[in-house]
């Protein structure tokens, strides 16, 4: 696995859509590691942070005898398991399915520029950061940002306490928003196509009911994941 640290070689630049600058490592063993420009800001100055990567990497190595604790467990996704880095609001998604997590990146990230320029702010899609992945292990690692601990319409839905108002709020909304994320892309895609498979399986564990963060037209906001 690359090491952020010190080993990265040259980096490819990726010119993205909305005009932003990802980066992109190659290593002649196959190891690939693609960074977003929010992951590049992220990086920058935080040391600490860079450590934290790589205590999480060593806890990853199935063959290490010790723990730092920087990876720890948060939830099960549909296609893989999804980790805690230390005390970050960072979601590291851990994945056997090769390749489909820089899918994943680049579909939720064009999805996250389409909710911010053309939908209400409680409307939202999680920042993302970047994507490992190496013909030398089975697994892929993606890391993007941590809203809460989880809450999903999914939750509420079988039961999970808001308040009897609230939750009707809360599952109108949702009732309405498949249609408002279409259109939406719609929007944007105009007659080519090109963005008609943006939204990952529509399902209410794919979408966080945010609850501190308010706006002003909810008491919630509603980010957009990919289980």
């Amino acid at each position: 696995m690359i090491n952020v640290e010190t080993h990265l070689p040259n980096p490819e630049a990726i010119k993205r859509y909305d005009g932003s600058s990802w980066r992109a490592f190659h290593t002649p063993d196959g190891t690939h590691l693609i960074v977003t420009q929010r992951g590049l800001e992220l990086l920058k100055f935080n040391p600490a942070l860079r450590k934290a990567i790589l205590n999480y990497r060593d806890d990853a190595n199935p063959f290490s005898h010790s723990t730092t604790g920087a990876r720890t467990y948060f939830k099960a996704g549909g296609n893989g398991d999804v980790y805690n880095l230390d005390s970050y609001p960072i979601l590291i998604k851990e994945s056997f399915s090769q390749h489909s997590l820089w899918s994943a990146l680049d579909r939720m990230d064009h999805l996250h520029g389409i909710c911010i320029r053309y939908l209400p702010p409680s409307i939202r899609v999680p920042d993302q950061y970047g994507v490992l992945f190496s013909r030398k292990s089975p697994k892929e690692y993606l890391m993007m940002q941590k809203i809460n601990e989880g809450l999903t319409v999914a939750d509420i839905i079988n039961g999970y306490s808001v308040g009897k108002s609230l939750r009707e709020v809360i599952l109108r909304e949702f009732s309405t928003l498949r249609e408002k994320v279409e259109a939406a892309i719609k929007v944007k895609d105009g007659d080519s196509g090109i963005y008609s498979n943006l939204l990952p399986d529509w399902d209410a564990g794919n979408i966080l009911v945010d609850l501190g963060t308010k706006t002003k037209d909810y008491p919630f906001t509603f980010w957009i994941i990919d289980q």
